[in-house]
């Protein structure tokens, strides 16, 4: 995203006083007023402020899992693949599959809510408890009820919060000059 910066580091790392990116114009993009990371305490918190299984179940797949609202709503029981830990989603915003772990978290919840569906029943996630048209609503009052100050775009936060951690959890990179 940012070469102008990435040559800076290398040079830096690299001892070398060439930058190939020194004659690009811009600056460093600006931090998102509305970003707020939710720590795992306040996961809990929010998780046992959930009304319901689905809504924990609803909540955890957004958090931990960093699916999209629509696709924590649709994700079917088939996608679930229980002995590797994974979920299989369709992303509808870009039509393409991707493979997601599920921690261990996510993973008691959803085994508790599968355990607790009802015949027949194909949506992790159930649309009789968790509705469609109140969902942000519904999401801050839960938040309150946690004692957390609800945020903006709550729900995109949530899949950015489990980016951010990801890349926390990530080895650390290789200097350019090791490659």
């Amino acid at each position: 995203r940012h070469p102008r910066l990435q040559g800076d580091w290398s040079s830096d790392v690299c001892s070398s006083d060439l930058n190939p990116f020194d004659r690009l114009k811009g600056t460093a993009k600006v931090a998102d007023r509305d970003w707020r990371y939710v720590t795992r305490d306040e996961t809990r918190a929010i998780c046992a402020a959930c009304p319901n299984l689905s809504w924990r179940a609803f909540f955890l797949l957004c958090r931990l899992a960093g699916l999209r609202r629509d696709e924590a709503l649709m994700l079917p029981w088939s996608a679930i693949d229980w002995e590797n830990h994974r979920l299989k989603v369709l992303a509808k915003k870009t039509g393409r599959e991707r493979i997601v772990p599920i921690e261990p978290e996510l993973f008691a919840v959803l085994l508790e809510a599968y355990e607790a569906a009802a015949e027949g029943e194909e949506l992790v996630v159930s649309l009789a408890h968790v509705s469609r048209p109140s969902l942000r609503r519904r999401f801050h009052s839960i938040c309150k009820a946690a004692g957390i100050t609800p945020w903006e775009e709550c729900f995109q936060v949530l899949r950015r919060n489990c980016e951010t951690r990801s890349e926390e959890h990530t080895s650390e990179l290789q200097s350019p000059c090791n490659l």
